[in-house]
């Protein structure tokens, strides 16, 4: 609990000057957490235009695929081939996705352009824990900078250290999504190697089916990256309208009639 007072020879001038510190510092805090949402926003936005791109080119590949080789019944047909690896295929689209939103993250983070941009909140949800807090601790600081410099200058030793903080939290952010990515990308291929495995076993399959599953296995991906970012834009516009105070007033400012000196 903070206690804000002033002295006045106007009681009222001093209750509306602490009344709009308290308005302005609030609304300061609501545009901060906005901004995050925006970032966020166009970030989600350019993926979706990416992979509803390439969802379009999948759906084309399985149409030319039933065409060209005359298959009526292609749901059946599928749905025998993949009985026996689909438990593998499963976990197989559940780790593409982590590595896909991980790369995306990387990806972003590499670009010169966006050095000393906010992180997209929707990266955090995409990565592990530790990650996670990395990047809220991140844009933290990017925050921070950006009142700093209000009143001060890019040569300021606080800001240079900030800067210097920066960077290392950066690189330690890469290097962390690094590491995840390669975690990921073994079990990706343990996973793969019991697939194919499982695939061995389905005698009645044929180059056709084969190449069919692949595309499905490509569309069912991108289908459930696109639904996965389309709940994010969801839940993004969500927290951008119901950002809430940093502060919670208990009692509005009060002058007394009595004088104080």
């Amino acid at each position: 609990v903070v206690t804000i007072s002033m002295n006045n020879t106007v009681p009222r001038r001093a209750e509306d000057v602490i009344n709009t510190l308290i308005e302005a510092y609030n609304e300061d805090a609501i545009e901060d957490k906005r901004r995050v949402s925006v970032a966020t926003g166009k970030f989600i936005k350019a993926r979706l235009d990416v992979i509803g791109r390439e969802l379009g080119d999948v759906d084309r590949n399985i149409e030319d695929i039933k065409k060209d080789n005359r298959m009526v019944d292609i749901t059946s047909e599928a749905a025998r081939s993949v009985s026996e690896s689909s438990r593998y295929k499963t976990e197989g689209l559940s780790l593409e996705n982590q590595i896909n939103v991980a790369e995306y993250i990387r990806t972003y983070l590499n670009d010169p352009k966006n050095v000393g941009e906010l992180i997209p909140a929707m990266a955090a949800a995409g990565t592990n824990t530790a990650i996670a807090k990395q990047i809220e601790d991140y844009n933290s600081a990017i925050l921070r900078r950006e009142k700093l410099l209000e009143n001060s200058s890019e040569r300021s030793p606080v800001i240079q250290d900030l800067d210097n903080l920066l960077a290392a939290v950066r690189r330690s952010i890469i290097s962390s999504l690094d590491s995840n990515i390669s975690t990921l990308e073994i079990q990706l291929n343990n996973i793969r190697r019991e697939e194919s495995l499982a695939r061995t076993r389905i005698a009645s399959a044929t180059r056709q089916s084969t190449e069919l599953l692949d595309n499905t296995r490509q569309q069912r991906i991108k289908e459930e990256l696109y639904l996965y970012l389309l709940n994010k834009r969801e839940e993004n516009e969500l927290t951008k309208a119901i950002a809430d105070n940093n502060a919670r007033i208990i009692d509005p400012a009060y002058g007394s009639s009595t004088p104080v000196a």
